[in-house]
């Protein structure tokens, strides 16, 4: 079983899932390419659509922290507001 911060709970069932979100675990919420942590990408794309579904992993093409983060207007907005920002990887930090 894996558990997502959100408190939701997954079952891999298959050794590659099983071994792709073990890769993923330790350095979230950060990513790695999709073929160096799923090398049979067809054979688990099923399982990667419904875990993106219902918000369990983010599929993207960048790492949004690459760009930097509090920068912009909405941050400096939430900050002033409600005491927190939300990050590039949309989670919340507390000011």
């Amino acid at each position: 079983m894996f558990k997502h911060p959100s408190g939701y709970e997954v079952e891999a069932k298959e050794d590659c899932i099983w071994t792709g979100l073990a890769k993923l675990y330790p350095i979230w919420p950060r990513g790695i390419g999709v073929a160096e942590v799923f090398p049979d990408l067809m054979r688990v794309i099923d399982d990667l659509k419904l875990l993106q579904q219902n918000g369990l992993i983010e599929l993207r093409c960048v790492e949004p922290g690459d760009f930097g983060v509090n920068g912009n207007a909405l941050n400096r907005l939430e900050q002033t507001w409600g005491g927190y920002f939300t990050t590039p990887y949309h989670t919340i930090e507390l000011v």
